[in-house]
């Protein structure tokens, strides 16, 4: 179907070179919208992993700055990252077991010393009813046992305290620590990352603006790409014939040395006339208005196959 549709297109267009008025086709030429590809912050280039009409795929690592600056940074913020990690499951557990054996331990000396000061606390008031001991002395006995009262609570208090994790606000505190670190180490990653540039798709290295060991100005451009949707076939028409062209309608390109015919359509119709193009390929063409119209190939694949600056015939298919 697609050949029928070609034959026909070009039986047709063939008719129209017999009409004295316009063209059969309409000369052109090939354009290429470069993608300059370069890096936010100044550095030396170290490596540069493409040359000049090589093709690149998605991924492809283009070109790489020194970074040792932004490499330690990140080895900083992977330590944070790390130590702030760490205390927010350290708060999270409480105390140590060995901790908790120290104070149930010191609980238990604080109960024998209790022990002992209640029962010389009776044998004070044994004395005292017999008139063998004074009342200052059961008053320091009492004294005694309620110190100790007092300190057997306090360590109970530490033990089920030390048993608990961290309160609600410490915890809140460590974890907010430990999401700053992670947005630090974050921001080094993507620096670092930006110091060795991917390729985003498939495109032909157009040319290479340093070599190693040049110093890179901030943005700019290292390498220069061009993915091969970004060809496309300028060419110019008359106003009488601008009124039969649409956004849309379907084009054959053809090139020298191209081993066939490329499909596609128009992208854009310039709204505006010029008086000449900017590359003239015919003496009559030099005194007419014209209007720049712009085609793509169907498949932007093809855009491989040509060259910007490259001549290229465009026909209107009917």
């Amino acid at each position: 179907m697609t050949k029928l549709r070609l034959a026909t297109a070009l039986f047709a267009l063939t008719l129209t070179a017999c009409d004295d008025t316009e063209p059969a086709f309409y000369q052109g030429y090939v354009e290429g919208e470069f993608v300059r590809v370069g890096v936010p912050e100044p550095g030396i280039l170290e490596d540069l992993f493409v040359t000049r009409g090589q093709l690149v795929d998605v991924g492809d690592i283009l070109f790489s700055l020194e970074s040792g600056r932004e490499q330690a940074a990140q080895d900083e913020a992977v330590a944070r990252v790390a130590q702030a990690q760490a205390n927010v499951e350290n708060i999270a557990k409480g105390s140590r077991d060995p901790e908790i054996d120290m104070l149930v331990a010191e609980l238990s000396g604080a109960q024998a010393d209790l022990e002992l000061a209640q029962i010389n606390l009776g044998r004070q008031h044994d004395l005292a009813a017999r008139n063998f001991a004074s009342t200052r002395s059961v008053d320091e006995a009492r004294t005694t046992v309620g110190r100790w009262e007092a300190r057997v609570a306090e360590i109970r208090s530490r033990i089920e305290f030390a048993e608990l994790g961290g309160r609600a606000d410490e915890i809140i505190a460590t974890e907010a620590v430990l999401a700053a670190g992670q947005a630090a180490l974050a921001q080094t990653d993507w620096r670092l990352e930006r110091r060795r540039p991917q390729a985003l798709g498939a495109a032909r290295v157009q040319d290479t603006l340093y070599r190693p060991g040049e110093f890179v100005p901030a943005g700019s451009p290292v390498v220069t790409l061009l993915p091969p949707e970004n060809v496309l076939a300028r060419f110019f028409v008359s106003e009488t014939v601008l009124g039969g062209i649409a956004h849309g309608d379907a084009v054959i390109l053809r090139c020298d040395g191209c081993p066939a015919d490329i499909s596609g359509h128009v992208t854009f119709i310039s709204g505006e006339a010029e008086y000449t193009p900017p590359v003239i390929y015919s003496r009559d063409s030099r005194a007419k208005l014209v209007f720049l119209i712009e085609a793509h190939p169907d498949d932007p694949t093809q855009g491989l196959r040509m060259r910007p600056g490259q001549p290229i015939d465009v026909y209107l298919v009917p």
